[in-house]
């Protein structure tokens, strides 16, 4: 079938495109196909267009999205959460679940493999989506190795830490009333220990982790004790860039909002917001900055049906929010107004 389209994928047929993903163990096809469009600078619409199998009615072209993504057709069916069985394929293994299967299992299914079909190491690493690392373990041994432990992330208040807990144990025995306020805290850690380039929600985040409660939230957004923070929100409150993006890149789902209308950018206006207000340093917007560029929306609407840009201009927020007008004006049709 030929097929025009612009860019890496011009002319019949598709081609690899520049930058290729990994695909996440249980994610969805439509979700992958999402992130590989948006890291090549292509509306994930148009690629779910082009990929669209003509004999089936919410089919794609399985083969044509595995040259797109230099990966084996098997990796992708044996990654994607039940593709093969609504695409009339077996997963790698004929292993009958839509989901990948433990690592015990999966020794076994390729031990199997390896003596009853006979396949070689690097047939084997592609059939099942592995490494060849992991099928020389599986061959070696039924028993998958332990997980390796990895190393506790550093932050930069690590070097701080002790001096807050010596703050917080001043205030032990103090009712709630008069205790330190975090800006106290904050700003004797700059006077007597010379702390620098740490933000206020930051040393907010961890104040609030050890007296044991929540950092209190925008008033009109604020949670229930009850509820608790997802991976990427946490990312946000204690504006750890790295960790989100590599959250983003693993395939959060970018308008996360656990169900209340708190998403991500919402969340990131409040922490910057704050930590201006609260420590009187410079007002910033690289977390929104961030969000906005891996496609969150500034005109979705929240809880009170107001949208992330107007909050940020309500609030004060004017980097932020003239960032997300120039953002939504970007994306307007050119003459219109």
């Amino acid at each position: 079938m030929s097929s025009t389209t612009p860019g890496s994928i011009a002319g019949p047929g598709p081609r690899p495109l520049p930058i290729q993903l990994r695909p996440v163990t249980g994610e969805s096809e439509l979700s992958y196909i999402r992130r590989l469009a948006r890291a090549n600078h292509l509306r994930p619409g148009y690629l779910r267009r082009y990929l669209k199998d003509p004999g089936k009615d919410k089919g794609i072209r399985l083969d044509w999205l595995a040259i797109l993504a230099g990966r084996p057709v098997a990796s992708l069916e044996y990654a994607f959460a039940g593709l093969g069985a609504r695409q009339g394929r077996q997963p790698p293994g004929n292993h009958p679940g839509s989901r990948r299967p433990g690592k015990a299992a999966l020794f076994k299914i390729i031990r199997r493999d390896a003596y009853v079909g006979g396949l070689s190491i690097r047939a084997l690493a592609d059939r099942h989506g592995v490494g060849r690392r992991v099928v020389l373990q599986a061959l070696k041994s039924p028993v998958p190795p332990p997980r390796k432990q990895l190393p506790a992330r550093k932050s930069r208040l690590d070097p701080f830490k002790d001096a807050i807990e010596g703050m917080l144990l001043e205030e032990h025995d103090a009712p709630p009333r008069q205790r330190q306020t975090v800006k106290t805290i904050v700003d004797r850690l700059v006077a007597e220990h010379g702390m620098t380039g740490i933000s206020y929600s930051m040393v907010r985040g961890y104040v609030a982790g050890r007296r044991g409660i929540r950092p209190r939230l925008h008033e009109p957004a604020r949670r229930s004790a009850a509820m608790s923070w997802s991976p990427a929100h946490l990312a946000v409150e204690h504006e750890d860039l790295p960790r989100l993006r590599d959250l983003l890149d693993a395939g959060h789902d970018i308008e996360d909002d656990n169900g209340d209308g708190w998403t991500l950018l919402r969340h990131a206006i409040d922490v910057e917001q704050d930590g201006h207000l609260q420590s009187g340093g410079p007002l910033h917007a690289d977390v929104t900055a961030f969000l906005l560029a891996r496609g969150a929306d500034p005109t979705r609407s929240g809880p009170e049906g107001m949208p992330a840009v107007t909050e940020a201009r309500t609030r004060g927020h004017w980097l932020a929010a003239e960032i997300m007008r120039a953002w939504i004006e970007r994306g307007r049709p050119s003459g219109t107004r």
